[in-house]
């Protein structure tokens, strides 16, 4: 198992140095750390050479995921993301912040609303569930923003289809506006 985990560093720091970065699996703070310095470091070394962003994950965590969207949305180098096997949730909103979008034809890209199961029941008493719906709200809100100004499709689009928590084939993605080319 080690020789595996040493193989997949290498390749990934060999990625790094041709400017291509590989974000998959569950997007937790680790994730959000690593791809945030790459980015910062690629462009240290470079703010005009394009990045590549390969994106094959299911989601998780919105303020980690932020994170990486504020990095990818605010590089100087442009920032190309390519769906290699799935962007829900958060991946698909980090896809949101590249210059360029691209999916694979059989790739999987899937847009919904917040769900949040860490909630302790103590929470939910008093007011404390007010607040935490409108914490929900107010981040729902953000990221609608972020795909009604990405697609050109209205809030009202944007919340009808995150409601129906659909995942999109790659030409659906397309021509919802999610993604600019399919290859």
């Amino acid at each position: 198992m080690k020789n595996l985990i040493e193989f997949k560093e290498e390749i990934l720091k060999d990625l790094l140095s041709k400017r291509t970065l590989y974000l998959e699996g569950y997007i937790d703070n680790e994730k959000a750390k690593a791809i945030g310095i790459a980015i910062a470091w690629l462009n240290a070394k470079d703010s005009k050479k394009e990045i590549i962003l390969y994106i094959d994950s299911g989601g998780g965590k919105v303020s980690q995921g932020l994170s990486i969207y504020d990095m990818v949305v605010n590089s100087e180098a442009p920032v190309t993301g390519i769906v290699r096997r799935e962007a829900r949730s958060m991946a698909s909103v980090i896809l949101q912040g590249c210059k360029k979008r691209i999916a694979y034809r059989h790739a999987t890209i899937l847009i919904h609303n917040l769900t949040r199961n860490d909630v302790p029941l103590d929470d939910l008493e008093n007011d404390g569930f007010r607040k935490i719906l409108k914490e929900m709200q107010g981040l729902q809100q953000k990221i609608n923003r972020i795909y009604s100004k990405r697609t050109g499709k209205t809030m009202h689009q944007v919340r009808v289809e995150c409601k129906k928590d659909h995942p999109m084939d790659a030409v659906e993605a397309l021509k919802f506006g999610l993604i600019d080319k399919i290859t």
